[in-house]
Parts: C-alpha cells; structure tokens; sequence
C-alpha cells in the first residue's frame, strides 16, 4: 500500500481529495498526477510503516523516515496493567465455563451414578488457570492449559 507525506507531515495512506497550493488555488484529482508533479507540491510517496512485534514499540515518522521505537514508560504500564486485566477476564470466563462440569459431577455424586467427569483433572486445570498471573509473566504470550472436556 502507498502511503503519502504531506509537506513531511506524517504519511497517510492515501491521497487527499483536495490541497491548496501556495498562491491559495487548490488541486483535486491528485491520482492524475505524476510522482514528480506531486513532489513539486509538497506530496512524497513513502514507505509502508515498518512492521515490529513487539507490543512495547511503535513506529514514528520523523519528516522523511520511519523509526521504530519503545513506546513511553507511562504508556508501557498502562497497556501491560490493561493486558493483564484482559488476561484475568479471561481466565475468570474459561473458569466460570467450568462450573456446569462441576455440577454435573456433584450431580452425579449426590445420585449414586459413577461419575463420567474426571473432577481432579477439572480442578487441576482451574487451579492451572488461576495461577496464570503467578506464573507468566508477560501478558501479550499467555500460554493457556487446555481440559479435554468440552465446557
């Protein structure tokens, strides 16, 4: 995809529809115009942003390159602290989804049936759910425990 700097402003990833020139006229239809015409007045076409993994970077345009750099400390807490809470939501659902497995199993208990739910392997795998938080420690790689009962 094409991105354009305007006057080294920051790229955008089209053309605007309209722009005023200098002596106040204004141009549209700027697609029928060649790269040369367009950097006569000011428009570059530039690179893409750069592509980083990284969830503590961000990609900054400096009037006529890309540079990828950390995101602000400030800015860091806030997007760790709001990943963990969105892992703990998370958590908290794939628990409560376990719950009609545990009533089912206690069902079964307080009716002399045999059991057809494995209850340890249930509780183990809450218990690996809860302590997520304790154990990982990066919230944007959580490596979910699976149960193979369908919740």
């Amino acid at each position: 995809m094409a991105y354009y700097s305007i006057n080294k402003g920051h790229p955008v990833p089209q053309l605007p529809s309209r722009i005023r020139l200098e002596d106040g006229t204004t141009r549209t239809d700027l697609q029928n115009y060649t790269e040369e015409e367009l950097n006569a007045i000011g428009i570059v076409k530039v690179d893409s942003p750069p592509s980083y993994t990284e969830w503590y970077k961000t990609a900054n345009w400096y009037e006529d390159k890309w540079k990828v750099e950390d995101i602000p400390e400030i800015e860091k807490n806030i997007k760790f602290n709001s990943k963990w809470s969105a892992i703990r939501q998370q958590r908290d659902t794939y628990i409560q989804n376990c719950s009609q497995l545990i009533e089912k199993y206690n069902s079964e208990i307080r009716r002399g049936v045999t059991p057809t739910i494995n209850i340890t392997k249930v509780d183990e795998y809450v218990e690996e759910l809860r302590q997520i938080p304790q154990k990982q420690t990066d919230p944007f790689s959580i490596v979910w425990p699976t149960l193979d009962y369908k919740v």
